[in-house]
């Protein structure tokens, strides 16, 4: 406490502000309790982190509870959601990435890095743009692998629900999987 007193002490001086004994030490407490809840936040963030690094050395029920306590350490602070989620991606841990998602997209927070947890979870095996994941998806129909094809449709519509080429995919998906009445009339 002593060095952040000399430290505020020392930058009123530089701005040309003498302040009177009393001062600095009243402003060193009350800076200290304004950023006391972040303070705490990012060490219960820190003591999750720890406990998900000891949960990937524990397999089973052992590993899990582990987890559940770094989710629970956390509570709904959306930081401390990603946080929890970018560990559990790069450890390979989905189901804990995909439990702390959830709760960060109830909170409402945080949407970008729920975005990007989310495209890092589903994403996977996908290519960058819709244009190429439609067309991922018709060399699959070509190759006569229909049920892949329409895995991968649909895992791409969860990434883009909008998109005018994922559309025309799925349409031309359909009409292998359901030919109209007129192929069928002219094949029997």
């Amino acid at each position: 406490m002593r060095g952040l007193v000399d430290l505020l002490n020392r930058l009123f001086e530089a701005a040309g502000i003498h302040l009177d004994p009393w001062m600095a030490p009243a402003a060193a407490l009350a800076l200290a309790t304004l950023f006391l809840p972040l303070i705490l936040r990012n060490m219960r963030t820190s003591r999750a982190r720890k406990l998900l690094k000891q949960a990937g050395l524990l397999a089973g029920p052992e590993g899990a509870e582990l987890e559940r306590r770094a989710l629970d350490i956390v509570g709904d602070h959306a930081v401390g959601l990603v946080a929890i989620a970018d560990e559990a991606l790069r450890r390979g841990r989905t189901r804990l990435a995909r439990a702390a998602l959830e709760r960060l997209v109830a909170t409402g927070r945080e949407r970008r890095a729920a975005r990007r947890i989310f495209l890092e979870l589903e994403g996977r095996g996908l290519p960058p743009t819709p244009e190429e994941a439609a067309l991922a998806v018709d060399h699959l129909v070509e190759a006569g692998m229909v049920a892949e094809a329409a895995s991968r449709l649909a895992r791409a519509r969860r990434i883009w629900p909008a998109s005018p080429a994922l559309d025309e995919a799925a349409a031309r998906l359909e009409a292998v999987v359901q030919p109209s009445g007129d192929e069928s009339e002219t094949a029997g």
